[in-house]
């Protein structure tokens, strides 16, 4: 996955990406260079929910933000990238689809101090999607 260009402006940038088994999510400093991954597993009886990318993605993203951010933290510019288009709207502008509403009010009262900023890449740039098949 190409660094993003503007990424330099972002103390971190945070790729998520989901799928009916879990999510991933990968956080990048441009400032250390280091780089980390963490995988979860969705909790038993939410196969039918997670098959939805709406679903799916926005909690991708809250579970990578629980993961990596403490709450309260302040200060910090994180440049989100996902490749749903209705995820990273969420995060930018705050709509969403009925099924998705749970991301911007988990956002907004656990880390109401980040500036998040969210770009949409496609599937086959996203680092976790390079063993899916087409």
């Amino acid at each position: 996955m190409p660094v993003p260009e503007h990424c330099d402006k972002h103390d971190f940038v945070l790729v998520t990406d989901a799928c009916v088994d879990g999510w991933c999510g990968i956080i990048y400093s441009p400032k250390s260079g280091q780089c980390t991954v963490v995988r979860g597993e969705w909790p038993g009886g939410l196969e039918e929910y997670m098959k939805h990318s709406t679903m799916a993605e926005p909690m991708a993203v809250a579970a990578s933000f629980a993961t990596f951010f403490k709450k309260g933290v302040r200060g910090i510019k994180v440049l989100h990238i996902g490749d749903n288009q209705g995820t990273t709207g969420q995060v930018n502008k705050g709509y969403t689809t009925k099924a998705g509403q749970v991301l911007m009010p988990y956002l907004a009262v656990c880390h109401p101090h980040l500036k998040i900023d969210s770009d949409y890449y496609p599937g086959e740039d996203i680092p976790s999607d390079e063993s899916t098949p087409p």
